[in-house]
């Protein structure tokens, strides 16, 4: 993932305060990109995100799910100025959003405590 590492990349723990740091300046929407074509989204309203993995190749999309989510939230605020509300099940608490994905650009897999599911 792109950031400010020799190599050009974040390490976990930079991208978790890039995250955090987004947030406090009101920006929900953050995107990691890796040098094989991989993008990572995170866009969050602040007590839940949304955290995706997309292949640019047009592969399947991998997500961060809560299994025991219910109901939903809004405030999800996007770069283009749309405001969504989602599903809960669909997000997972940012604090853990934020391990995840931390641990994901630093093992390039994801943390046993997530729940991920896939477009495959």
């Amino acid at each position: 993932m792109r950031g400010s590492a020799p190599d050009g990349g974040y390490c976990g723990q930079e991208a978790r305060e890039l995250l955090v740091r987004r947030l406090d300046w009101a920006s929900n929407e953050t995107w990691f990109e890796d040098g094989r074509g991989r993008s990572l989204s995170v866009v969050t309203n602040g007590d839940r995100a949304a955290v995706s993995l997309r292949d640019d190749a047009g592969g399947p999309v991998e997500r961060l799910v809560d299994p025991n989510g219910t109901g939903d939230s809004g405030g999800y605020a996007m770069r283009d100025g749309q405001t969504d509300r989602r599903r809960d099940r669909d997000t997972v608490p940012f604090t853990l959003a934020c391990r995840a994905v931390a641990y994901f650009v630093d093992h390039g897999v994801w943390p046993h405590e997530v729940t991920v599911e896939s477009d495959r």
